[in-house]
C-alpha cells in the first residue's frame, strides 16, 4: 500500500528516538525523509508521548527518554523507557560545561569556558566556535550564558554576559561586543556559571539578589526584566513548565513552585504547589532547590535534584515519586530536550565554521 510522504512524516514524528534511529536503515526514502528539514519542523511542532531529557556530565551527554503514558506500567517509578549515552569523550574537550539547548541543539564549552561548541547529539554533528573576545576579562564567578534562536530569521545565537555582553551568531561567524552588561553592577552571579532559560524568543536568568528575572531578546538583542514572585527569601531555580516561566524556591521547611500564568505580568505569579522538605530527606535527596523540567500529560511535574535524581511530583496528592533510571551515572543538570534530525548543513551557518562529527573523532 502506498502512503504519501506527508503521512509517513506525521507517523515518524510521533515515534521515540530509538525507533527513529532504526527507521533510518529501513530504506533510502525513509533515510532522506528523516534528514529533511521539514521533518524536524514537524517533530518540533508535534508533542509525541515521550519526554526527552539530556543530562550533561563532565565528559559527555546522556539522554533519557521517558514514556509519558503510564498505563503500561504497574508503577510510575518505571516510566523510563530508554537510556543511551549520546556523546563520547572528545579529545579536544575536557570536562564539558552545559551552556544551553534550543531546537534539538546543545551548546557547551570546555572547563575553562574558552572553547564553545554547538552540537546535534542525534546526528553527532557539531561546530566549534572561535574563542570569545572577552575571554581574558571573564572570571568564573561572574558569567551567565544563553543559547537561542530568532524565530524571524532562524539564526542561532550564543550570548555571554559578564562585565560586557558578547553575542555570537552562527550565521555571521563572529563575536560582537554589545557594550556594558546591565547585570554587572548587581553581582548576582552564583559560584557556578548561570545558564539561561529560553521562552518566547528570549533567554532568562533569575537575579535573586534584586528579585528580578532578566531577559535577553534573541532577535533585537535587547535586555528586559520581570519581577520574581513576591516574598522569595532564598535561592530560586528558574525553568519553563507548560509554556510558562516557573520558579522553584526553598524556604524553611518547604519548597514552593511558582508559575507566571501570563508572560511578563508580575501579578500573574501563582503558587501552584507546596512540598515539605521532609519528603526529600526521607528519599535521600538534599533540600536544595529542585530544577523543574516538564509537565506530564497526567499533570504531574517532572523535576531533578542537584545529584542527578529524577522525581515526579503530583500536585493533587502532594506526593513525590522517585524515578529509577538504569545505566551509567547521570549529571547534576537535567534539561528538557526535543530531538532533531536536522543537519547543521541546513542551519544558517557562516562559511568559516566547519561541521565536524563526534562519531568520526
Amino acid at each position: 500500500m502506498y502512503l504519501p510522504d506527508f503521512i509517513i512524516l506525521d507517523i515518524l514524528s510521533r515515534l521515540p528516538i530509538r525507533t527513529l534511529l532504526q527507521s533510518r536503515c529501513v530504506c533510502k526514502t525513509w533515510f532522506n525523509l528523516l534528514l529533511d528539514p521539514y521533518f524536524s519542523s514537524v517533530r518540533l511542532a508535534t508533542s509525541p508521548p515521550f519526554i526527552n531529557i539530556v543530562f550533561p556530565s563532565l565528559n559527555g551527554f546522556s539522554l533519557v527518554e521517558l514514556q509519558d503514558h503510564v498505563c503500561n506500567y504497574t508503577n510510575q517509578r518505571h516510566r523510563p523507557l530508554w537510556f543511551r549515552k549520546l556523546l563520547p569523550a572528545m579529545s579536544s574537550i575536557f570536562r564539558l560545561n552545559f551552556l544551553g539547548s534550543c531546537n534539538g541543539l546543545l551548546c557547551f564549552s570546555d572547563h575553562y569556558h574558552n572553547n564553545v561548541n554547538i552540537l546535534n547529539p542525534i546526528s553527532g554533528e557539531y561546530v566549534a566556535l572561535p574563542k570569545p573576545k572577552t575571554e581574558k576579562e571573564r572570571d568564573f564567578e561572574g558569567v551567565a550564558y544563553g543559547f537561542g534562536c530568532s524565530s524571524a530569521t532562524g539564526h542561532y545565537k550564543v550570548v555571554i554576559v559578564c562585565k560586557m555582553v558578547e553575542v555570537f551568531s552562527l550565521a555571521s561567524g563572529v563575536w560582537r561586543n554589545l557594550g556594558d552588561s546591565p547585570l554587572a553592577p548587581l553581582s548576582f552571579f552564583p559560584s557556578e556559571s548561570e545558564v539561561g532559560v529560553t521562552l518566547n524568543g528570549a533567554i532568562h536568568w533569575a537575579v535573586n539578589r534584586c528579585q528580578l528575572i532578566f531577559s535577553f531578546n534573541v532577535e533585537d538583542e535587547q535586555f528586559g526584566s520581570i519581577p520574581l514572585p513576591p516574598g522569595l527569601e532564598s535561592f530560586a531555580r528558574l525553568g519553563v513548565l507548560g509554556n510558562c516561566l516557573c520558579v522553584v524556591a526553598t524556604r524553611e521547611h518547604q519548597i514552593d513552585l511558582w508559575s507566571m500564568k501570563h508572560y511578563g505580568v508580575a501579578t500573574s505569579w501563582s503558587k501552584d504547589c507546596i512540598l515539605n522538605t521532609t519528603i526529600l530527606l526521607e528519599m535521600g535527596i538534599t533540600c536544595s532547590p529542585l530544577q523543574p523540567i516538564t509537565i506530564w500529560n497526567d499533570g504531574e511535574i517532572l523535576m531533578s535534584s542537584n545529584v542527578g535524581t529524577l522525581v515526579s511530583y503530583n500536585p493533587k496528592r502532594r506526593n513525590l515519586t522517585r524515578l529509577r533510571v538504569s545505566g551509567i551515572g547521570l549529571g547534576k543538570i537535567a534539561v528538557s530536550f526535543v530531538s532533531s534530525f536536522q543537519s547543521l548543513k541546513d542551519v544558517p551557518l557562516a562559511e568559516c565554521l566547519r561541521i565536524l562529527n563526534v562519531n568520526s573523532n
